[in-house]
């Protein structure tokens, strides 16, 4: 069972300014990449596919620090992200749909940052309650509840002033219900007054409930 975990995020006033460089950074990569993919459809009609441009943050980290402080597990995320919009952009056209080429993302459209694996560039610390992300550090988080199963991607999303980390999960054991020892079939059922078919469901559920 897979399970998406939300929890605020209480960064200091440091850790703030550097997650809004970590989704402006994430966001001009993005726009970057489908400039190059809208330029290379627009004038020669050539689809750009993410396997043309997932190495390419490797060139610029090597040039530009400010890029290289985040995870490069994350902005290849961010990479596929774009390619998911453009194949669904590709199949609209094939198919006779609304076509409508994906737009770039202003200031407040890009909200979200994903790594794809805990520990590759993120990392939850269920015993502090911290997220360490790269280039951030440690960001105190406010757990309400306990996160169980195997931790699939981390998220950051961002509204005003307001961090949102969310941790989506596989294999969440489910908690089914406790037996009671009894079985009502249906014929039991139709079988019953409407009262006597109540007094069943009540006490089905662990609450006995006098019928009077």
């Amino acid at each position: 069972m897979r399970r998406a975990y939300k929890f605020r995020l209480r960064p200091s006033a440091r850790r703030h300014i550097a997650l809004t460089a970590c989704v402006e950074s994430h966001r001009e990569l993005y726009n970057s990449a489908l400039q190059e993919r809208r330029d290379g459809w627009m004038h020669s009609k050539t689809k750009i596919r993410y396997t043309d441009q997932a190495a390419q943050p490797t060139e610029i980290r090597s040039v530009r620090a400010d890029v290289a402080v985040w995870s490069y597990s994350s902005q290849q995320a961010t990479l596929r992200r774009l390619n998911k919009a453009v194949d669904g952009f590709f199949r609209r056209v094939k198919a006779g749909g609304k076509v409508g080429y994906p737009r770039f993302k202003g200031s407040g459209r890009f909200d979200t940052v994903e790594w794809p694996k805990d520990g590759d560039g993120a990392r939850w610390h269920p015993d502090s309650t911290r997220v360490h992300l790269q280039g951030v550090e440690q960001v105190k988080v406010s757990a309400h509840r306990e996160v169980r199963g195997r931790i699939k991607t981390i998220q950051v999303r961002h509204g005003g002033r307001r961090w949102i980390l969310v941790l989506s999960c596989d294999e969440v054991p489910t908690n089914p219900l406790p037996g009671t020892g009894h079985q009502a079939s249906m014929l039991e059922s139709r079988a019953s007054p409407p009262r006597q078919m109540v007094h069943i469901s009540i006490t089905l559920a662990g609450v006995p409930h006098p019928t009077g």
